[in-house]
């Protein structure tokens, strides 16, 4: 199975959060996150360590990265956190179109960078739907890639 990339705007909340939830919901895939318009090398933000260490999470070492088209190249799905963040990767990397998905289609999940307590609780609500959705998806077209039936 190819990685699964998620992508939020500085890979400092959204993102980190996402792969950390994508780890423990599949332990035997592989998780990459970045952002768009990341500063490569910045830790998580202590919200977020903190929010999931509350939960039984732990982010790890997690460092910052930027987006590189090889990520996208090497990812599937791809998983973006707001139809704006969609735009931009398929507008700097054109063979991504079709590959860019919201991690929850119907809505965008917000930025709870520098807001209280309570947006990053809704941001991790929100991640922890679109990670369960997409963890049966591809539970699902992993179980049926090793049968050999056709989606």
């Amino acid at each position: 199975m190819k990685p699964i990339l998620v992508i939020c705007t500085a890979n400092v909340c959204r993102s980190p959060m996402a792969e950390t939830v994508f780890r423990q919901a599949l332990p035997d895939a592989r998780v990459l996150s970045a952002g768009i318009d990341a500063v490569p090398g910045m830790c998580a933000d202590p919200r977020v360590v903190a929010l999931l260490a509350s939960v039984g999470m732990h982010v790890g070492e997690h460092r910052s990265q930027a987006l590189y088209s090889w990520m996208i190249e090497a990812s599937w799905p791809v998983l973006v956190m707001s139809e704006r963040q969609k735009r931009v990767i398929e507008r700097r990397h054109p063979a991504a179109r079709g590959r860019v998905f919201r991690l929850l289609e119907e809505r965008d999940i917000d930025d709870p960078y520098r807001k209280g307590a309570e947006a990053y609780q809704v941001a991790l609500r929100s991640i922890y739907e679109g990670v369960e959705r997409w963890s049966w998806h591809l539970s699902r077209l992993t179980a049926e890639s090793k049968l050999g039936v056709c989606a």
